[in-house]
């Protein structure tokens, strides 16, 4: 009987889409010398998503080898954080910012943390005299509206490494549906 497969996304910080050996061609090479991803490796944009399908459900086992091959074989270090594809539905079906427009006013970010960290805060909160809201936590990951037309994404990238941890990474909701799509596609019939 053959082992069953998980589908996860790799979320890989660092990605410089124009810079080797930092681009997504580098990278997926990397990748692909992995044995234990199985089938269905296809990146997702250029920004660091890296959709696989493994026969452990031992997230952080994942992100220690996948790290190790960046270093071994590219000779960088590239922050991972692996989620399966039953967290990243989660997290978009529980978001605390569903229905809630994405757009200039209104700039939705989900951040991921390496490890847990204590948010300290009640949420929603708007921090004092900053143009971004923490909207809420679902599984130890972070969403946040930001009205650029005011501040930046950048503002609260910032905000979020000064206050938390630099080990951390973000995407948009939007991302994260491609991410499920992608899975749905070329995960197909793994399991």
């Amino acid at each position: 009987m053959g082992k069953v497969m998980t589908n996860y996304v790799a979320l890989v910080r660092g990605v410089a889409p124009s810079t080797p050996p930092r681009n997504n061609a580098c990278i997926l090479a990397a990748l692909e010398k992995l044995d234990f991803l199985g089938r269905g490796l296809a990146p997702v944009l250029s920004s660091g998503n890296y959709v696989f399908s493994a026969a452990t459900a031992d997230t952080d086992e994942l992100e220690a080898q996948i790290e190790a091959a960046f270093v071994q074989e590219l000779g960088v270090e590239l922050l991972t954080m692996v989620r399966s594809q039953q967290q990243i539905q989660r997290l978009l079906d529980e978001s605390p910012l569903a229905g809630v427009e994405h757009g200039k006013s209104s700039y939705q970010l989900v951040t991921f943390f390496k490890h847990p960290v204590d948010i300290g805060l009640e949420l929603p909160n708007q921090p004092e005299g900053k143009a971004f809201q923490l909207a809420g936590c679902v599984d130890g990951t972070l969403y946040s509206l930001t009205d650029n037309t005011i501040g930046s994404t950048v503002n609260v990238m910032a905000w979020l490494e000064k206050r938390f941890t630099t080990e951390l990474t973000s995407r948009t909701p939007g991302t994260l549906q491609k991410i499920l799509n992608k899975m749905d596609k070329a995960l197909d019939g793994i399991n």
